[in-house]
């Protein structure tokens, strides 16, 4: 195993020692990613993306100190989608980065799956997906389309509506990163939320990194006026301001909100800002 990109020094250790007392025995990780390098090609051997393979024990050992007296951490189990080349199903890249997910279920069955889906996924496909042991939720992101302006892309065009029969029939959260560059304040995103939430109750829709909220702007006012229809989660991945984590946690009482790290992003030393009517990443690797 490789050793950890992440190296806790004395700052680190200090803020540690300030949060520790507020963790829970028992952590769920809703929102973490393990990376198979060659289904990434235009990240593999950068930065945090420096293993060729991710694995649990490398989210253990690389996350473990992070969460001193933290006795029991489950896993929601992810493929890293965010790359172009796995767009085209025929090429085998996605299923290749699902399979080693699953791979890693069969030797940590306490941890669950979220596959990644691509838009031609049709019933049948998803189906047998959903009934792999281990799969507990369903994963769909922009780079699935091959677009180079994913911020023009609409959440039909690379949710496809059969992932939402499959998991309105298996009540199966479906992760879903906003795209298009007001996030939930858009109208098209905003109406197809609260359309497809009515019309697929029993799915459970998780609007990843509260509702894509990295600038607060985004999501503050249109999470007031989104229907509660109970079917609708968020979860703080990545999210480093505290104004969409508690708008998150004030819109339905904390009950459907989740933390989750975003392993390995989360191992990067900085912080996601909002700037204006944006956001920008201030790491260390915009400063190196």
């Amino acid at each position: 195993m490789d050793a950890s990109y992440f190296i806790p020094n004395e700052t680190d250790e200090f803020l540690i020692s300030q949060y520790k007392d507020f963790l829970p025995k028992k952590i769920f990780d809703a929102h973490m990613h393990l990376p198979l390098g060659i289904t990434i090609p235009a990240s593999q051997g950068c930065g945090v993306y420096f293993r060729d393979a991710f694995t649990a024990e490398d989210y253990m050992a690389d996350f473990s100190p992070l969460l001193p007296g933290v006795e029991k951490i489950r896993l929601n189990m992810m493929p890293h989608p965010a790359d172009r080349a796995q767009a085209d199903p025929a090429n085998g890249l996605r299923d290749l980065g699902n399979d080693h997910v699953f791979a890693m279920h069969t030797v940590h069955p306490q941890h669950v799956v979220s596959p990644f889906i691509l838009p031609a996924d049709d019933e049948a496909f998803l189906w047998n997906l959903a009934e792999r042991p281990g799969c507990r939720g369903l994963k769909c992101y922009a780079h699935a389309t091959g677009a180079e302006d994913l911020e023009a892309t609409f959440i039909e065009d690379y949710l496809p509506e059969a992932a939402w029969v499959v998991a309105n029939e298996k009540k199966l959260p479906i992760i879903l990163h906003l795209f298009r560059r007001a996030a939930l304040s858009d109208p098209d995103n905003f109406r197809y939320i609260i359309t497809m939430a009515k019309r697929y109750p029993n799915a459970q829709l998780v609007l990843a990194h509260c509702a894509r909220g990295f600038a607060p702007w985004s999501m503050m006012k249109a999470i007031r006026e989104l229907e509660d229809q109970g079917n609708i989660w968020f979860d703080l991945s990545a999210i480093c301001e505290s104004g969409p984590m508690a708008a998150c946690i004030l819109k339905n009482a904390g009950k459907r909100t989740m933390w989750g790290s975003d392993y390995p992003a989360s191992m990067l030393r900085g912080r996601a800002v909002g700037v204006g009517k944006w956001q920008d990443w201030l790491v260390d690797e915009n400063f190196s």
